[in-house]
């Protein structure tokens, strides 16, 4: 996924103060109307008399399909609603967490709503559930000109992140071939000459001045999502530095020797690290390893900083310069947390996945042979997975015992599951036999990828884009154009399985 971020704050469930839940997300269009009786101290509203309970309904029995069966009856959302406000006691439920009591509004064991010690309703968004638990929820972010362009509502785009949470990746931007667009090839034999100066400015913490950085569409974006932020202090996670051959044409032309190359990647990584200051995690390598699976000499262009034709490049090799980046991006930010992001490292029902599978954990062992795991915060796998394949959770915990072992930890992911009749490596046959459907098996596979990273403690799990609307399969002419990867549809509506989701973090609390 080549796409845009950044990342979250998210409180552990001892710092959530019962008195004060996360900000509640407006719904809908909603404008509370005054009580015919106005008081200094107005009194809570109830589940009978809440004017939000109404939306919340409608969204859930809207994800699943206009009805839902609930105490065997079918109701469609009006009829629930009224069966709610006629005994909201028969739904609702306490939750101690952390020595703090909490109500929930539930539907078929589903958290809807819910309330603190103030006894103020809210929805029980994503966030607030995640927040609770003590998890980062993110996605990348699209960016205004993306959404004017695709004619998406931002503002209903950002009402829906802040149900999500307050965490984003940003992209685009701040990555290599656009920071460095404007570079001629005399541009970087500039940098070359004066190495010295630079190389002082940049021990300085001082992006050297002078050169034609591309760098408006980063800070744009950065004041985009602090401004549609929850609490106007994001984090936020810069996509990637390195991704493939980031072969650009003016460095190729150049024919630069292997010491000029290093120079000129050291710059590269240096400048964008200290050019977005409020970025404080950093994917330092994106696909590195699939690209070199492949063997396509273009993709191993970054090699010759080692002396190393494409025919020559090892694994070891990978590792190093996997590791070379990320000291730079700590002398550039000591305090920055280094990323390795990879695609189907655990996907292991994807018939073309082995090949990385088995390199990336090489790439591991040997970086955590020359003690260098210490470097990196920690791994996020990139997930284009198809309901026909389904997952298998096992491998997977096997295979996250490996990277444990290393030094290694996960760190979050960028999520897609695609429910059309391709997978989005274009195969048409899937691991499942029998008769699968595609609703319920991403259902399914959300809530089992979710629950494997919260029993694997990962600090953070991502979505790539925010739902069907924005994801990278829907522009252009693709194929695979309307396959449903995301837990929004493309009318910004909730999907069965962002309640899933909820249920899932729910149950963990």
């Amino acid at each position: 996924m080549a796409g845009v971020t950044s990342a979250g704050l998210a409180l552990s469930a001892c710092g959530v103060d019962v008195t004060k839940l996360p900000d509640p997300t407006v719904t809908a269009s909603i404008t509370p109307f005054p009580t015919a009786t106005q008081t200094p101290i107005p009194t809570p509203e109830t589940l009978a008399s809440l004017k939000d309970l109404e939306f919340w309904i409608d969204d859930f029995v809207n994800a699943h399909g206009g009805t839902i069966k609930v105490n065997e009856t079918n109701m469609n959302a009006r009829e629930l609603t009224n069966k709610i406000r006629t005994n909201p006691e028969s739904f609702t439920q306490t939750k101690l967490i952390s020595s703090k009591e909490y109500s929930f509004l539930m539907v078929n064991d589903v958290p809807i709503g819910i309330a603190g010690g103030d006894k103020k309703w809210s929805e029980s968004s994503l966030r607030i559930l995640a927040e609770l638990k003590g998890i980062e929820l993110e996605f990348a972010w699209a960016g205004d000109d993306f959404l004017r362009q695709h004619n998406i509502s931002s503002e209903k785009y950002v009402e829906l992140s802040k149900l999500i949470g307050n965490s984003f990746i940003i992209g685009g931007g701040v990555q290599t071939q656009q920071v460095f667009q404007n570079f001629t090839t005399q541009d970087w034999q500039r940098v070359i000459k004066n190495w010295n100066d630079i190389k002082g400015q940049l021990q300085s913490n001082k992006v050297p001045s002078g050169y034609p950085y591309y760098l408006d569409y980063g800070k744009e974006m950065i004041r985009q999502v602090t401004i549609a932020s929850v609490n106007e202090n994001p984090k936020m996670r810069g996509l990637w530095l390195m991704h493939l051959g980031n072969g650009l044409d003016s460095i190729i032309k150049g024919s630069f020797s292997s010491q000029e190359l290093s120079i000129i990647l050291e710059f590269i990584i240096k400048s964008i690290v200290l050019s977005f200051p409020e970025i404080n995690r950093w994917d330092a390598t994106d696909e590195l390893v699939n690209a070199y699976v492949t063997e396509e000499p273009d993709l191993r262009f970054w090699y010759q900083i080692f002396g190393k034709s494409p025919a020559q490049t090892s694994i070891s090799d990978v590792a190093d310069l996997m590791i070379v980046i990320a000291q730079w991006i700590k002398e550039a930010n000591q305090n920055a947390e280094v990323i390795i992001t990879e695609d189907a490292i655990l996907d292991f029902n994807n018939a073309y996945a082995p090949w990385s599978i088995n390199a990336f954990n090489d790439v591991l062992e040997n970086i955590s042979s020359k003690s260098q795991a210490h470097l990196f915060k920690g791994i996020d796998c990139e997930f284009n997975l198809w309901v026909y394949d389904g997952l298998d959770i096992e491998k997977m915990k096997a295979n996250l015992d490996k990277w444990n072992n290393w030094g290694f930890h996960l760190y979050g992911s960028e999520t897609m599951i695609v429910t059309g009749d391709t997978s989005i490596q274009r195969r048409t046959s899937g691991i499942l036999s029998g008769k699968v459907d595609p609703i319920e098996q991403q259902d399914l596979m959300y809530k089992q990828l979710f629950q494997f990273y919260l029993d694997a403690q990962a600090p953070t799990f991502g979505f790539g884009e925010l739902g069907d609307m924005d994801n990278w399969l829907e522009m252009g002419d693709d194929p695979l154009y309307n396959t449903a990867p995301g837990i929004f549809d493309v009318n910004y509506r909730k999907k069965s399985c962002y309640f899933v989701l909820a249920k899932t973090l729910f149950e963990n609390l």
